[in-house]
């Protein structure tokens, strides 16, 4: 079977449901292919947007949905640097408060959006990538053959496309995030994000919709894998904290999995007849809240690139994203240089380094 489309978009998460999104309103022909995420019990990492989002949102004409069914993020909390706790309270913002999101129906609502624009969603992933621009065959995991004018890569991490167009994908420091939840209890009220270092790594924990609070670890590859062998572990790192720890009458159940979380840039993020958008073209450090707003910011800037249909306009996405990496690195630098506490332990001596290394 053999189809022709407009653009092929790899990855229907947020930054791929977007960039079909403003395809689809401008009148092109959109296919959103991608294998849904199993409906796994608990939430998925990554459940935080930015107030910076709102005008984007409002652009795009999704404020209103997020407002209406998403938890009003108030501000931020952090022990860092010490054990004092230091509020950020989002009221200074000029965007006003973030959200904590339901990610599972926040990406759903963005896929629907997509497809009530007129995208079409098919089932399968990117199984090989033939021809060249302006006529791309892509072969799915369905073994669908798709004609394709142009593709966007919305594979997340794994830049399923860029690496087949040739592209190289830079890894930053190994970071693992070890995800893990319970309810909240009947005193739990307070909204803000808390984030707290410790000797191996950092936490952050935050409520959810559902009355359900989440707290995940950043820490080492190795000493992620001796946490998730060894409840005992698992005691131990929850026990190191001074603030996370105080959140649960009883310790939540260890993580049930682990997540990649460390930063990466796809060099470059664009080329005839492709770009990347959101975690394809740039992975961030969870300690920069990026992620999700960089998904919907590239998954707009992108399409709009495409709608531009020119190699300059390409040239200019793939100047933006160099110059976000850019700023980003420099702001990271300075958040772990400040928490200072614990200089030689490995996971903080490693990640000054590398944060500071360009």
């Amino acid at each position: 079977m053999s189809s022709t489309t407009d653009v092929l978009v790899a990855g229907a998460g947020p930054a791929g449901a977007v960039a079909a999104l403003v395809l689809a309103r401008a009148g092109r022909k959109v296919r959103l292919l991608d294998v849904l995420p199993e409906e796994r019990p608990g939430p998925r990492v990554g459940e935080s947007l930015p107030g910076a989002a709102r005008p984007l949102l409002r652009d795009l004409g999704l404020a209103e949905m997020v407002d209406s069914t998403h938890v009003l993020a108030p501000g931020n909390v952090s022990a860092w640097g010490s054990d004092a706790l230091v509020p950020t309270d989002f009221i200074r913002d000029p965007h006003g408060p973030g959200w904590h999101l339901d990610r599972r129906l926040f990406d759903r609502q963005l896929r629907a959006a997509a497809q009530n624009a007129g995208a079409e969603l098919y089932p399968g992933q990117v199984r090989a990538l033939r021809g060249a621009p302006p006529c791309w065959q892509v072969v799915s995991t369905q073994s669908e053959c798709l004609d394709a004018r142009f593709i966007i890569d919305a594979t997340g991490r794994y830049a399923a496309i860029a690496r087949r167009a040739g592209a190289g994908r830079r890894r930053d420091m190994p970071l693992i995030a070890l995800p893990t939840w319970a309810p909240a209890t009947a005193e739990d009220a307070d909204m803000r994000t808390l984030v707290e270092g410790t000797q191996e790594g950092w936490w952050y924990s935050s409520r959810l919709p559902g009355a359900q609070r989440i707290a995940v670890l950043h820490t080492t590859p190795a000493r992620a894998q001796a946490i998730r062998r060894s409840t005992a572990a698992w005691h131990d790192a929850l026990g190191a904290t001074t603030h996370i720890r105080r959140l649960w009458p009883a310790p939540p159940p260890p993580p049930a999995r682990a997540v990649d979380a460390g930063g990466a840039a796809t060099d470059p993020p664009a080329g005839p007849g492709w770009l990347a958008v959101g975690d394809a073209s740039l992975a961030f450090d969870p300690l920069s809240s990026q992620g999700l707003f960089h998904a919907l910011y590239t998954g707009l800037r992108g399409a709009q690139a495409v709608l531009a249909g020119t190699n300059d306009a390409l040239g200019t996405y793939a100047a933006r994203i160099t110059a976000i990496r850019q700023r980003y690195q420099e702001h990271l630098a300075i958040v772990y240089a400040l928490e200072d506490r614990w200089p030689t332990a490995p996971f903080w001596h490693t990640a000054r380094a590398a944060a500071m290394t360009p």
